[in-house]
């Protein structure tokens, strides 16, 4: 009578337990993923900042040549 009731509440926590391990081993992999994903956006963005950035220069250098001062700088006319 005890024998069987032992085992039982043994099965009982066995597979507690293997849940338990189960459920803290997808939870790491969903953190490592979640991270790798953050990562590649914080990549992403950092390369749109670089590319605006260039963008801003050639706006800039294109808007210069009208200027007189730099006409005259620059030995255009």
């Amino acid at each position: 009578m005890f024998g069987s009731l032992t085992s039982t509440v043994a099965a009982k926590a066995g597979a507690l337990e293997t849940k338990l391990i189960l459920y803290i081993v997808l939870g790491i992999v969903a953190i490592v993923i979640l991270n790798l994903l953050l990562d590649g956006v914080r990549k992403y963005i950092r390369g749109l900042d670089t590319a605006a950035l260039g963008a801003l220069f050639i706006w800039l250098g294109y808007k210069a040549s009208e200027m007189a001062l730099v006409n005259v700088l620059s030995n255009r006319r």
